[in-house]
Order: C-alpha cells, then sequence, then structure tokens
C-alpha cells in the first residue's frame, strides 16, 4: 500500500508498532496504548499538517484514538476491515467468542516465558481503550 500511495505522489509515514521486529521478541508486554504512543511520536516527530491515517485490523482502533488524542493532525481516518469501535468498548467486546479464545490462548506464556501470538495479539492489545473525553 505504502509503495502505491508514494507511485501517485502522496507522502507516507510507516511507524514502527512495537512488537513488529524479530518475531523471537517478548510481545507479553505490548497494548493498544503501545500502539497508539508509537503512531503519535511518528507524527510529533513529522511535525507535518494534517494527515490522513490509515488503520486495518486492529488499526482501526488505534487511529480512532490518535484523532482523538491530536484531532488538529488528523485530515481524515480510514478503516480498512478494522475494528470501529464505540467510546469504551474493546476489540475483545465486538470478536466471536471463539476468537478472544484463541487469541487468548496464543497470548499465553510460552514454556520460554514468551507470547506465541505474533504481532501484538495479546491480552493487553485487546484491552479496552481509554473513552474518549
Amino acid at each position: 500500500m505504502r509503495d502505491r500511495l508514494r507511485a501517485h505522489g502522496h507522502r507516507v509515514i510507516t511507524p514502527a508498532l512495537p512488537g513488529r521486529g524479530d518475531i523471537g521478541e517478548d510481545r507479553s508486554w505490548i497494548g493498544h496504548d503501545d500502539n497508539v504512543a508509537a503512531v503519535l511520536a511518528a507524527l510529533d516527530a513529522d511535525g507535518a499538517g494534517p494527515v490522513v491515517l490509515a488503520g486495518h485490523s486492529l488499526g482501526g482502533a488505534v487511529i480512532s484514538q490518535v484523532a482523538d488524542q491530536r484531532p488538529d493532525r488528523a485530515a481524515h481516518l480510514v478503516c480498512c476491515a478494522a475494528f470501529v469501535l464505540e467510546d469504551g468498548e474493546s476489540a475483545g467486546d465486538v470478536m466471536p467468542e471463539q476468537m478472544r479464545t484463541a487469541i487468548s490462548e496464543l497470548a499465553a506464556p510460552a514454556p520460554t516465558g514468551r507470547s506465541r501470538c505474533p504481532g501484538s495479539c495479546g491480552a493487553r492489545a485487546l484491552s479496552r481503550p481509554p473513552a474518549s473525553s
């Protein structure tokens, strides 16, 4: 997506989110707020005018919180097959029970003490974001 947007002349910022590096990395500490903070830090470092925020899957919940915290920086939100949550709602609240169970099992520490779950799909990532004020 990034390359296609750039090919059409758009300036694209793709912040590195926590836990998207080494597959062996301990990801059990990563939660929704950590992803929001990473995007906010990228926006602050960029310093340009308002941006279009795009989010896929749990990224929809992330960009919603970013827009709530920096409304002057968010021109538009684009949600692609994303969670779009009500204030105080978590991704876990809108998932089918089977999916919540599977993610909880994946998020449980392996015998090595590290999460089995790729990315930040652990329990903290599915917890409730703070309600907007």
